[in-house]
């Protein structure tokens, strides 16, 4: 392989690279779109999970692994729980 063919290689590999990622730019801008909806509503339990991520970022990384699945489990309950609480009661209850 010649120096001007390795060159050429080395320039289309840089020309996908880039297109690469624009592309991922693209995806991460449209699901960032929804985020300020969320966040408004959302936005003080945020602020507490973020510095509670972050406490426990400084004192080491593995208190967050262990806890954080379970941290999101009970999100997800608590969420469920709160939209169960919307539904309308039995007449008779």
């Amino acid at each position: 392989m010649t120096l001007a063919e390795r060159k050429q290689l080395l320039t289309q590999r840089a020309a996908i690279y880039r297109d690469l990622i624009a592309t991922e730019r693209l995806i991460i801008q449209a699901r960032c779109s929804s985020v300020p909806a969320f966040l408004g509503s959302q936005r003080g339990l945020f602020v507490a999970g973020a510095a509670v991520v972050g406490w426990l970022l400084a004192r080491r990384a593995g208190g967050v692994l262990r806890w954080l699945p379970i941290a999101m489990s009970a999100w997800r309950i608590f969420q469920n729980l709160k939209s169960d609480s919307k539904l309308p009661r039995h007449p008779s209850a």
